[in-house]
């Protein structure tokens, strides 16, 4: 159940539009202002930190570590590739 809430494109919208508010909030806090406003900048900041950690940790603990394996077997080819290439 956990797995097809996180595959379902609304699941993957509301991450993608964490992301650009976070953008938001990141762009608008370069600017000067009121430390007060700061503040509430931070707040947002760190609640988008905190989906961030959630949604990470709920991949890892329905996938178990196999998007890092596949990565690591894609690097292995790579590297048997490039070493093959590399005697010609």
């Amino acid at each position: 159940m956990i797995k097809a809430c996180i595959q379902s494109p609304k699941f993957q919208n509301c991450i993608i539009a964490v992301i650009v508010f976070n953008a938001v909030i990141l762009g608008i806090d370069t600017i000067d202002m009121a430390p007060r406003f700061k503040q509430i900048l931070h707040i947002l900041d760190a609640a988008c930190l905190v989906i961030y950690v959630a949604e990470i940790i709920l991949k890892l603990s329905i996938y178990k570590f196999f998007i890092f394996q596949k990565r690591l077997e894609y690097l292995r080819l790579y590297h048997r590739r490039s070493l093959s290439c590399a005697k010609y």
